[in-house]
């Protein structure tokens, strides 16, 4: 399996419909429409992984088979105005996601002695009792500007969420991910002065009547709040 590793910087925030057409008006090119499944999974008893803004699924693109993607935070900083970002790292290789949540869980020697002989996502499920907790369905319209990819997601229970998004690859330079920032920071100006952003929102979610907060504001438990919208 060919590894996936990538430096994901990305700014998300609800939309309305007359984004679209601010996108052709800047022309943004249109590259294609996708439909999607996320099975979203955590331990239930401790959400360990959530909490930790690890974000493990598996991802079904139109008739393909699903495959296991883990997202997780990345601890580079930047010297440049950063508000409202995520920075995430991104693999699907089944190996590396395995070291990575044993090295996430630490100290704990009889759970990491059972996933170091953890062939497969599989038997790491069963050692860690892990369950699915969301199921998303999602219809992206992708756009392109630039080095900015553009996602306009709608799902099943709709919630409409863009995400302007530039992806770095190898080697990471400090001042590339600072023009990264600062090109999706100017697009996001041009498309308008939007001011909810989901980032750095804390909300309470409700998970099997436990309060939990999460950074990935609201989109797995929908019309707990009331969400702001760019028009």
């Amino acid at each position: 399996m060919t590894t996936r590793r990538n430096l994901e910087i990305e700014k998300k925030f609800f939309y309305s419909a007359n984004l679209e057409q601010k996108l052709k008006d800047l022309n943004a090119k249109e590259e294609s429409v996708i439909e999607m499944v996320d099975t979203y999974l955590d331990n239930s008893d401790s959400y360990f992984l959530i909490l930790n803004d690890f974000w493990l699924r598996s991802r079904k693109i139109g008739n393909l088979e699903p495959k296991w993607e883990l997202k997780y935070p990345s601890k580079i900083k930047s010297t440049s105005h950063e508000k409202n970002f995520n920075k995430y790292f991104e693999t699907n290789d089944q190996t590396e996601i395995i070291h990575l949540i044993s090295t996430l869980i630490g100290n704990n020697f009889d759970l990491n002695s059972k996933l170091t002989k953890a062939q497969d996502i599989n038997e790491m499920i069963n050692v860690l009792n892990l369950k699915p907790f969301s199921l998303i369905k999602t219809t992206r319209k992708v756009f392109s500007f630039d080095r900015i990819s553009i996602d306009l997601d709608e799902t099943d229970f709709d919630y409409k969420i863009a995400e302007l998004e530039i992806v770095l690859q190898g080697d990471l330079n400090q001042n590339e991910i600072d023009l990264s920032i600062q090109q999706i920071d100017n697009f996001a100006i041009k498309l308008g002065k939007y001011k909810k952003y989901l980032k750095n929102t804390i909300k309470r979610l409700q998970i099997d009547n436990s309060i939990l907060c999460s950074k990935f504001v609201g989109i797995f438990f929908p019309k707990i709040e009331n969400e702001s919208r760019v028009s």
